[in-house]
């Protein structure tokens, strides 16, 4: 999606967390997830700051990478999950979601925003015990998304050799340190190798007509966030960025939708609005045929989900970073 085609929109959609909780509950609902046709879905939300309102999670909702997890096994579109600096420290985050790109073959995502109202503190990461914090907003989001996209890239794929003849299961020398000093610190390598997509799609979460000023050049996507008007859409999309942008609209209005689409915007990301159970307002979303209402359309597949976007591979953050083991001696493992 290096130059989007206005004629072959992404169409992604969004479920909080009590909706995808209600989708996993009700038969019914599982089967229109195994048949809904966006893009990709975002789970969690309701975990970033933006309209219709900012509610608080109820205590004991499940993590939306759990979630995701749950609701892959009854395939579906490809999920990306909510996350912040407010709460996930970079490298569980990173652990988790490569972990849930394994288990999609490649078909998940990471949605980055810079607060969360189950944050306890006005800081980052509340409650991690690590003394003083930092201060939250656009700059201490972009630090974690680099910390987090080299944790994903230390360990290459295909250094996995599983060669019985040399008995070298993985070429351990092309495992790579990981030296990431910033807003936050973390050290390699993670201990998952990366995925069929290389990383997990990165995407930007923010609100306001400047937002790819604020967007770092890792991320792969950017979602214009608020429920934002046609004005504040063509705004952000005559700004310079790599990063294609994706305006949040209300499924139960198309028309404006339509109109956002109209405005610049590269995609749509649909999500619920107005009165209703999780279950009601997750059926009507469900319920909603994307392909009637926007042909054209880029359609989700059983390839990745970097490969349904038409999304270049990530930068190489780690290119000079040193060998984090030695390399293998014949018959090591046997």
């Amino acid at each position: 999606m290096t130059s989007p085609d206005p004629g072959r929109p992404v169409i992604a959609t969004a479920l909080t967390t009590a909706e995808a909780a209600a989708v996993l509950a009700d038969p019914v609902l599982r089967g229109r997830w195994s048949h809904h046709r966006a893009a990709f879905t975002v789970l969690g939300i309701d975990r970033l700051p933006g309209a219709p309102t900012e509610s608080v999670p109820a205590a004991g909702d499940l993590d939306p990478s759990v979630l995701a997890t749950a609701l892959a096994v009854y395939g579906g579109p490809a999920v990306v999950v909510v996350a912040t600096a407010h709460i996930d420290l970079p490298y569980n985050l990173a652990r988790r979601t490569l972990s849930l790109d394994h288990l999609t073959r490649g078909r998940s995502g990471l949605l980055l925003g810079s607060r969360d109202p189950r944050g306890r503190t006005g800081n980052a990461w509340s409650g991690a015990g690590l003394g003083a914090a930092a201060e939250l907003g656009p700059a201490t989001t972009a630090d974690t998304a680099h910390a987090v996209l080299g944790l994903w890239q230390s360990w290459p794929l295909d250094s996995i050799a599983g060669d019985k003849e040399s008995g070298i299961l993985v070429h351990s020398e092309r495992i790579r340190r990981v030296g990431h000093r910033g807003v936050t610190r973390t050290a390699g390598p993670l201990s998952i190798p990366t995925s069929p997509q290389g990383t997990p799609v990165l995407g930007w979460y923010g609100t306001g007509p400047d937002i790819r000023a604020h967007t770092p050049d890792i991320a792969d996507l950017t979602v214009l966030g608020g429920l934002p008007d046609r004005a504040t859409v063509a705004s952000a999309a005559r700004q310079p960025g790599r990063a294609p942008v994706l305006a949040e609209a209300s499924v139960r209005d198309l028309e404006t939708a339509a109109e956002l689409l109209r405005a610049g915007a590269h995609g749509l990301l649909l999500r619920t609005t107005g009165p209703g159970t999780p279950a009601e307002t997750a059926a009507h979303l469900l319920g909603t045929d994307l392909a009637v209402r926007f042909p054209g359309a880029v359609v989700p597949g059983d390839t990745t989900l970097r490969d349904t976007l038409g999304l270049p591979p990530p930068r190489d953050l780690l290119s000079d970073a040193t060998a984090a083991f030695p390399a293998p001696s014949p018959g090591v493992y046997r």
